[in-house]
């Protein structure tokens, strides 16, 4: 999920950039004052453009990351809190339905676990999806630096992305 962000961030800034020094050059050259704001609004837009295009908007979908960031602070909480509340008691002591019932919490944080990391990975496929579907420039690069090892479009959502294949029997 850090590395998803992080390449997004990259990606803006180096969106930015590259619109920043377009921006420049159009100001040196410019011999009136509505030229510098007609190239302003050009950057502005640009940029709006790249993080809200349409079908793919990069804001919303980190901030759909909360979420699954949340969701697993709460899991964790819990854990941490049965835990820490049965450590006090000596091991050797303690009761076999204490040991079933931490056994318990901790199959239940692993199966929430896996849950938030599927639904993660599912959203993650929908959104690379869109990515490389969405019309504004560099988006299909920025699904490949997201899934640079392939592991999402094989792993993860097989149905979206897998080529049609063909099955030939002998009959």
């Amino acid at each position: 999920m850090l590395s998803c962000v992080n390449e997004i961030q990259n990606f803006v800034f180096e969106m930015i950039n590259d619109e920043w020094e377009q921006f420049k050059s159009e100001t040196h050259r410019a011999t009136s004052v509505k030229t510098v704001t007609d190239a302003h609004m050009s950057f502005l837009e640009s940029i709006t453009r790249c993080v809200n295009s349409g079908s793919v908007s990069l804001d919303a979908y980190v901030e759909s990351l909360k979420i699954h960031v949340e969701r697993f602070s709460n899991v964790l909480r819990c854990l941490v809190d049965t835990m820490e509340s049965s450590s006090s008691e000596d091991p050797k002591t303690r009761k076999c339905s204490k040991l079933c019932e931490e056994n318990n919490t901790i199959n239940a944080f692993m199966d929430n676990f896996g849950d938030i990391k599927k639904q993660y990975e599912t959203e993650l496929g929908d959104f690379l999806i869109k990515l490389k579907k969405g019309e504004t420039r560099g988006l299909g690069a920025l699904a490949f630096r997201i899934d640079f090892n392939g592991y999402y479009s094989t792993n993860v959502s097989c149905i979206y992305w897998a080529r049609p294949c063909v099955v030939i029997t002998d009959e």
